[in-house]
C-alpha cells in the first residue's frame, strides 16, 4: 500500500466531522508507526530486555554521581533502593 492509499484509507475511517487537528494527529501517528517499523526492520530497535539492562547500568555507572552533583546532601544513594 502506498502512502497515498494509506492516507485515503485513514480518511475514510475517520468520522465525517473530524477536525483538521484530528486528521493531522491520525497522520502523525501513522507516520510514527511507519518510522518505527522501518527502524525495527533496519535493526535499529532494542528489545525490552536490552533496554532494561541499559537502564540498570545507568544506576551503577554514574547516575548517582549526577544526582549527587545536583544536591549532594539531600538525595539518598541509589544503592539504598537496590
Amino acid at each position: 500500500m502506498t502512502d497515498k492509499q494509506a492516507v485515503a484509507d485513514a480518511l475514510q475511517r475517520l468520522p465525517e466531522n473530524a477536525t483538521l487537528e484530528e486528521i493531522t494527529e491520525e497522520l502523525e501517528i501513522m507516520a510514527s508507526v511507519r518510522r518505527g517499523r522501518a527502524s525495527v526492520a533496519a535493526g535499529r530497535a532494542k528489545s525490552h530486555d536490552e533496554i532494561r539492562q541499559i537502564v540498570k547500568s545507568w544506576a551503577s555507572e554514574g547516575l548517582q554521581s549526577n544526582l549527587v552533583a545536583l544536591a549532594p546532601d539531600s538525595l539518598p544513594r541509589i544503592s539504598d533502593f537496590l
